[in-house]
């Protein structure tokens, strides 16, 4: 007697093993730098719902993901003045962005940590549901070009600073060897995986805006 499972079972199935069965932003690949990891990417603009993480990118993540996935309604009715349920997408974004701070000695650096969930294309600033949530804001990324450097596994603070610093000599190697690029802005984390999948098949990506001429 055959077995017959239902789709959604075999789609969640497939999740475990690394596949990405939600929405991607889309993209246009500029150039692929020397060694073929690192790709300079323009992306459209796209809307997102944020929230800040007063803390290290690596605490109370789990907090500003609930948040964040109950405006989207994952589970139980969706907090947006709407009540519409929104669809996943691929990836969540964490980053931390650097300022300085002028004390009475010296420049103090602070950070600014932030969680996002892409919108589906679909939404525009206009059309996107409000949240209900006040720490949970709606925000357009403009159109922008990054370097983009994959990688695999669970993205633990170690590994990710690691990879980071693997982009960043990239991009400045670029520069050096003629290419019209420059870094202009503070590095994020993408990661397409929800946490049920085995870690080392887990999908991540390093992006940092970039100033580019192709």
């Amino acid at each position: 007697m055959a077995w017959i499972f239902p789709i959604n079972v075999l789609v969640e199935l497939s999740t475990l093993f690394g596949n990405v069965t939600v929405e991607r932003p889309k993209y246009k690949v500029a150039r692929k730098l020397p060694g073929g990891r690192v790709e300079i990417r323009w992306y459209p603009p796209v809307v997102a719902a944020t929230i800040q993480m007063p803390r290290n990118r690596f605490n109370r993540e789990g907090e500003a993901f609930a948040k964040l996935a109950r405006y989207i309604g994952v589970s139980g009715r969706p907090q947006n003045a709407k009540s519409r349920e929104i669809s996943m997408t691929a990836p969540v974004v964490t980053s931390s962005k650097s300022s300085e701070e002028i004390s009475m000695t010296a420049p103090v650096t602070t950070q600014n940590n932030e969680m996002a969930f892409l919108l589906p294309a679909k939404y525009t600033i206009e059309t996107a549901p409000q949240p209900t949530d006040p720490d949970v804001r709606i925000r357009e990324l403009p159109g922008r070009y990054e370097a983009v450097l994959p990688f695999f596994g669970e993205p633990t603070e170690w590994y990710t600073e690691q990879q980071v610093d693997e982009l960043k000599r990239k991009v400045v190697a670029a520069k050096r060897d003629g290419a019209d690029i420059r870094i202009k802005g503070d590095w994020y984390l993408a990661r397409f995986n929800p946490p049920i999948t085995i870690p080392f098949l887990k999908t991540n990506e390093i992006h940092i805006p970039v100033d580019f001429t192709p």
